[in-house]
């Protein structure tokens, strides 16, 4: 349930909640009154109601998921960050691990502009590397504990959880690669595959083709050079025409066409 409330509540906008999720219902929609399941004929049918007559609020493990739940919520509600941008992943193509990255280039100083969220839908515990947007410090929003992640990214996440990671770095308002991360704290600023501190060519052109140094490579091409017939000719005279083009006009070409005779330049 930790996990669900992560990955439902903490993405941006307005979100409902069913028949007190909040303290581990596990009855569904399609419940009857007497708690069996009858699927579409019992969708609108009173549902049971254990949280009164057994008493949730003294059960630990539904206190548990409550007081998650608050926290979690309270944070949506008044951390600014949430009214940003997100992208939904998968962690490793795992669809047992979700991803939620938020964040909000409006934001400046000391509040709160990234946050990171995974968790864990699987029945086992994972050892994860994680692959953080930002590096350095992060911070657990759940237990308000900080992280270093400068030298080592890896986590342990437990069946049924979440990780929630929140991080106060100003990263400026200039994004050169336009991914969303500021310059300041973007480990690779032109966005060629290459990290900043592996790449001897940080201004990289968006969409070039680099090597293992990020700096670009020479291409051109596959259709670049093209030859075609303007006038035609008859066998021992020279008065015929070829027309000659290319595609990427930006560079200056010498073009040879040689013959038996005379080779024009």
């Amino acid at each position: 349930m930790k996990a669900l409330g992560s990955s439902l509540l903490l993405i941006p906008g307005p979100k409902m909640i069913w028949h007190f999720s909040e303290m581990g219902m596990e009855n569904s929609i399609f419940t009857c009154e007497d708690g069996s399941y009858g699927g579409e004929d019992c969708k609108l049918s009173t549902k049971p109601q254990p949280q009164w007559s057994d008493d949730w609020t003294l059960l630990n493990k539904r206190k548990e998921i409550y007081e998650y739940w608050s926290k979690i919520i309270e944070l949506k509600i008044n951390e600014p960050v949430f009214e940003g941008e997100y992208e939904l992943k998968v962690f490793n193509q795992n669809k047992l691990l979700p991803t939620i990255d938020i964040w909000n280039d409006n934001l400046s100083g000391d509040t709160l502009k990234y946050v990171y969220v995974i968790s864990n839908f699987d029945v086992t515990k994972k050892s994860l590397i994680l692959d953080l947007p930002i590096s350095g410090e992060w911070k657990d929003l759940v237990n308000n504990e900080f992280i270093d992640f400068s030298q080592n990214s890896s986590i342990e996440l437990e069946p049924g959880t979440s990780l929630v990671l929140g991080n106060y770095l100003d990263c400026g308002s200039f994004d050169s690669d336009g991914d969303g991360i500021g310059d300041v704290c973007d480990d690779d600023v032109d966005g060629d595959g290459i990290l900043n501190t592996d790449d001897n060519c940080p201004n990289t052109l968006a969409g070039s083709t680099v090597d293992l140094n990020g700096c670009a490579i020479f291409t051109l091409p596959l259709n670049n050079n093209k030859v075609s017939v303007t006038s035609a000719s008859c066998i021992g005279n020279t008065d015929g025409s070829i027309g000659l083009s290319i595609e990427d006009a930006s560079y200056a070409y010498s073009v040879t066409v040689t013959g038996k005779d005379d080779p024009i330049t």
